[in-house]
């Protein structure tokens, strides 16, 4: 997502809902499915699109837009697993589980809502996240 653009309800700024919120929440029902499955990277910014499935406005197809390009212009990024080292030290008391986590307290302006994320590695490699 743009770094610049804060969603909200955008009403205040005279802009116009969507008629078509059907067509929205289908972008964002596949986006959704996408960073539930391979797509970590892209999790923050679709539950932020998420929020406003019920009343959409152009901003917001604007940012899942901006969403969809950045997934095409990544199509060769994948999740990653190391697979160098003996199977002792992947199956032995060497495993390291590594976690993350970036809170984000009711920053939105709207509703004051918080929205957070994490990812779990394992190995070097996500193996749980969300957002």
């Amino acid at each position: 997502m743009d770094l610049n653009v804060k969603l909200d309800l955008a009403e205040d700024r005279g802009e116009k809902e969507l008629k078509d919120i059907k067509g929205y929440q289908a972008i964002v029902g596949s986006l959704m499915y996408t960073a539930l499955v391979t797509r970590p990277d892209i999790s923050f910014a679709v539950a932020a699109l998420c929020r406003y499935n019920s009343r959409p406005f152009t901003s917001h197809l604007t940012s899942a837009k901006r969403v969809l390009q950045y997934l095409t212009s990544t199509a060769d990024f994948r999740l990653h697993f190391s697979t160098t080292g003996s199977n002792d030290q992947l199956t032995g008391n060497n495993d390291q589980l590594t976690g993350y986590t970036n809170p984000d307290w009711a920053n939105d302006s709207a509703d004051r809502k918080s929205q957070g994320g994490q990812v779990f590695l394992l190995h070097n490699g996500a193996v749980s996240w969300q957002s």
